[in-house]
């Protein structure tokens, strides 16, 4: 097909950049507080085939840090993702893909510094999506990606579901084979 991706592929790709789309963990405390700023780190491997179809697996950690009535919160967890995606062009590529959630770690966290209690998880579920862009010199890519996770959170002993959904930038680099 035109479309393929015309050879096979590793690629590697690093979040650079993050943002929380969904709501702050302090949200229902007095007063409310607000999400300052999203740190992921981890990374995601794809193979593609020849005929475009890929699979990858994808493992980010991420650190959010939270202002709530003059303190400072930072939560940190751990996600991975099944992705599965299909890949166009050859000099310069696209790829689109659906990532389902695999595992989400219990939440640690810290107010002021101070280390608290972990939250348990009861339940954890979530989904992504993207698109990855690259450039193809003779058998080496440069990748640029976006993704989109929607996760949701229950705590044990809870029945709050927590919407954690994050929107990511990515960079990265490929090898054609």
């Amino acid at each position: 097909s035109a479309l393929a991706a015309e050879s096979s592929k590793i690629r590697l790709l690093v979040p650079v950049q993050g943002s929380a789309t969904g709501e702050a963990f302090t949200k229902e405390s007095s007063p409310a507080g607000s999400v300052e700023k999203v740190t992921p780190s981890g990374y995601g491997v794809h193979y593609v085939a020849s005929a475009g179809w890929g699979i990858g697996y994808t493992s980010h950690s991420y650190e959010q840090e939270e202002m709530q009535g003059g303190g400072t919160y930072i939560f940190n967890w751990d996600t991975t993702y099944l992705d599965l995606s299909y890949t166009f062009g050859s000099e310069i590529t696209g790829q689109i893909f659906y990532g389902h959630q695999l595992s989400q770690s219990d939440i640690e966290y810290t107010w002021n510094g101070i280390p608290q209690n972990t939250i348990e998880k009861d339940s954890a579920s979530g989904s992504a999506i993207g698109i990855n862009g690259g450039y193809d010199f003779s058998g080496f890519e440069i990748l640029l990606g976006y993704r989109m996770e929607s996760a949701k959170f229950k705590q044990v002993g809870s029945t709050r579901e927590l919407d954690f959904s994050r929107s990511l930038i990515s960079a990265g680099v490929g090898f054609s084979f």
